[in-house]
């Protein structure tokens, strides 16, 4: 699992200190602290809070490397946005055989 790190990437990719990520959560900087260095974890509706906040969905925020995920704003050439394109497709074409192995019959990512 990588929440931990996932929640320090998505808390620097908004510019958030621990500080003011607690406050918006209600919890101490120390639990923030616990968080991310994978001491602890946040109970279930503080994981929904910060899921809202952070703007990700739980799998994600769980289970993917956020770390090796490019964000947009750090996409300065052509050969990165054909990268990041590609990588998302990979992405996408993952999540669509998850979905399939799931028995999920409507995929919402295909193109109509």
């Amino acid at each position: 699992m990588h929440f931990g790190s996932n929640i320090k990437e998505l808390r620097k990719r908004r510019r958030l200190s621990r500080e003011q990520l607690a406050d918006q959560l209600g919890v101490t900087l120390t639990t923030v602290t616990g968080w991310e260095i994978g001491r602890s974890y946040p109970h279930f509706q503080v994981l929904l809070k910060l899921r809202e906040l952070l703007e990700i969905n739980l799998e994600s925020l769980v289970f993917d490397n956020l770390q090796e995920t490019t964000s947009v704003e750090s996409i300065t050439s052509d050969d990165q946005l054909t990268k990041s394109i590609s990588d998302l497709s990979a992405r996408v074409s993952q999540l669509e055989e998850r979905m399939e192995s799931m028995e999920i019959r409507e995929k919402p990512f295909a193109s109509k």
